[in-house]
């Protein structure tokens, strides 16, 4: 069974939409006649090109199954808009199988052939619903990786097939982050507030050319524990000293805690 690289993207993050477009992967000729190349920064282009370096993991053959996985919202539990499996076919062309909601909660498939030129293979409505198809291709708990977007994930392909025959959780290799025992199972892999992100392409090279190694599923760590408390500051605007206060914000840094309140004139 291929391994599995999913991307999660949404359909309120203006990168997702910029890099992926409606969803379709574009040709090389429609790119070149339409002007339609879609990009975000970091240089990540949803086009045959670019999808075709992802499954051969910027080696020379096949290597995985990428699917790309987009929620209605940054909500996971709202439901997802589209589901689409490309893989290469005869060395040359990107199959797409594209799966969405279809009228009456039914699910439509697409299946694309993309290369040169892009064509339509098949397009068909199924009995399917489409709560019930989403559940057939993704595990119980993707939803719990669905806090960053858009992401990149490696799953290894047998522990793929089995949580979802089994209907149990699955941990997969991030690009970013470790992968920690609860949910959300993001934990920040370097220092600050940003995760140490890498170009998609080369996050998936490392674990084909000795980098990293891929076995079942990666280590799991506990979740990062911050350091007690030991101040607390309040910050209050509007108003005088003596007036009714309303708390708008609390956050903190792991030392200390920071209030935010507007006091009624």
């Amino acid at each position: 069974m291929s391994n599995v690289a999913v991307i999660l993207t949404s359909e309120r993050c203006g990168h997702c939409r910029n890099m992926r477009g409606t969803g379709r992967l574009l040709s090389k000729t429609e790119i070149k006649k339409d002007n339609k190349q879609p990009n975000i920064p970091g240089g990540n282009h949803y086009d045959a090109t670019w999808m075709r370096k992802l499954i051969m993991a910027e080696g020379k053959d096949a290597k995985l199954r990428v699917i790309n996985l987009h929620y209605k919202s940054f909500n996971p539990a709202e439901g997802m808009m589209d589901i689409s499996v490309f893989t290469l076919e005869n060395d040359k062309d990107i199959r797409q199988t594209m799966l969405k909601e279809a009228e009456g909660g039914k699910t439509n498939m697409t299946i694309y052939a993309v290369g040169e030129t892009g064509r339509v293979l098949s397009n068909q409505d199924i009995d399917t619903p489409w709560i019930e198809m989403c559940k057939t291709y993704v595990p119980v708990n993707i939803g719990m990786y669905a806090f960053f977007f858009p992401s990149l994930m490696l799953f290894e392909g047998n522990e793929w097939t089995e949580s979802i025959r089994n209907k149990t959780p699955i941990f997969g290799y991030m690009n970013g982050f470790d992968t920690k025992k609860e949910a959300p199972y993001g934990a920040l892999t370097g220092p600050g507030i940003q995760p140490n992100v890498m170009d998609f392409t080369k996050f998936l090279a490392q674990f084909f050319n000795g980098t990293r190694e891929l076995k079942g599923k990666p280590p799991v760590i506990e979740a990062p524990k911050l350091p007690e408390v030991k101040e607390t500051i309040e910050v209050a605007i509007g108003g005088t000293a003596s007036s009714n206060k309303t708390q708008l914000l609390q956050s903190s840094t792991g030392k200390r805690n920071f209030r935010l309140y507007v006091l009624e004139k």
